[in-house]
């Protein structure tokens, strides 16, 4: 049975496509919170301020989530994802630009840890909530499920080792420009997808 569904999974274009161009993306993201970290040490020597730089990233979803699921329902998952992947390209590159002109500070990456971490609160439920939709055979699923949560954790393991070995040329602007560059190939992706629509949600919901 997995075997089959997994043959299933291959012959299914889109969402390959679109499970290899999340991949990409994750892992230009979390390059960029390995980054911010060693940055933010970097710049006040402080393990407190390091810690107050994570949980400003985080605090945002953490209000935000229990809400995007019932937005979720009634918005376009197709214009959702192309607005975070784009709002996350610009952060990055207002990141990148900030760090090779020496002008990045504290301040400014509290102000775009919180904006990421908002745009994350809508893109990662966004993603998991379209995958079942591009599915032809919903006994797919879970396997969909299980090759993205696995993609996902790999994107984890490899991004900090690889950001590392960037790191030790004092190169923090060039991991923050490649996460900048990872989200191209899934804005791709989204392009040319056609995602199924709820058939709970009632014609007069928004952003259709």
């Amino acid at each position: 049975m997995l075997e089959e569904n997994v043959k299933s999974l291959n012959k299914n274009n889109k969402v390959s496509a679109f499970l290899i161009g999340e991949s990409v993306s994750f892992f230009g993201s979390w390059m960029t919170q390995i980054t911010l970290v060693w940055l933010v040490y970097q710049l006040t020597d402080s393990a407190m301020l390091v810690g107050i730089a994570g949980f400003s990233n985080q605090a945002m979803g953490l209000v935000i989530t229990p809400l995007v699921g019932v937005l979720l329902d009634r918005w376009n998952l197709r214009y959702v994802l192309l607005t975070t992947q784009i709002v996350s390209i610009f952060l990055s590159s207002l990141l990148t630009f900030l760090t090779f002109s020496n002008q990045i500070n504290f301040t400014y990456i509290i102000i775009i840890g919180i904006l990421q971490g908002t745009v994350k609160a809508f893109d990662l439920p966004a993603r998991q909530v379209t995958l079942p939709r591009l599915l032809e055979n919903r006994s797919d699923t879970y396997t969909v499920m299980a090759v993205h949560s696995f993609l996902m954790n790999t994107a984890k393991f490899v991004s900090p080792m690889i950001g590392g070995l960037i790191l030790v040329r004092n190169a923090a602007g060039l991991c923050f420009l490649v996460d900048a560059i990872s989200y191209l190939p899934f804005i791709l992706v989204i392009f040319t997808m056609q995602i199924k629509i709820n058939i709970n949600i009632f014609s007069s919901c928004l952003w259709r």
